[in-house]
């Protein structure tokens, strides 16, 4: 894995907790928080009847999230970015690298260009993404291209 067994993990933007879970689930002695701004999404994730007892679901918005509450180990967002407009995307990457750990890793998905969904409707490109990256305080890796969505991106970044 690419974090150590009883890291604190915070999945970002983790809607009704599929993936939050799946991480509770392989990592059953980290710490994962679940972090989504609807309600609706939280409520149904905290009533999921297979939720790990590692896993805990908060309400919040990425952009205010509670500075010297938690050092985070690792960082996971997935289908977020793309809802997002570039200035509030910036504001997310600044308050998760105030948390991260030195040198923890934060991975992420986005868009960089129109696909079959509709609902993507905020395209980043690459060199506006690492550049909003470096601007927060993050180390970004190389972008890599996602296998089977082409207008897909992930980044992986540390805590400088």
């Amino acid at each position: 894995g690419w974090f150590a067994p009883r890291a604190k993990v915070l999945d970002l933007g983790c809607g009704v907790g599929r993936l939050t879970e799946r991480i509770g689930l392989l990592c059953p002695r980290a710490e994962v928080i679940g972090l989504d701004i609807s309600p609706a999404m939280i409520r149904v994730a905290c009533e999921s009847l297979t939720r790990p007892p590692n896993v805990t679901y908060l309400i919040g918005d990425g952009r205010q999230l509670p500075q010297g509450m938690w050092t985070l180990d690792a960082a996971y967002s997935m289908l977020l970015f793309q809802h997002l407009n570039g200035e509030t995307v910036l504001g997310y990457l600044h308050s998760i690298a105030g948390m991260l750990d030195e040198h923890a890793p934060f991975r992420f998905q986005w868009t960089i260009g129109p696909g079959d969904d509709a609902d993507f409707n905020h395209h980043h490109s690459v060199d506006a993404m690492r550049d909003w990256c470096r601007s927060a305080g993050l180390n970004p890796g190389r972008p890599e291209e996602d296998a089977l969505y082409p207008t897909w991106r992930w980044l992986t970044v540390s805590a400088a």
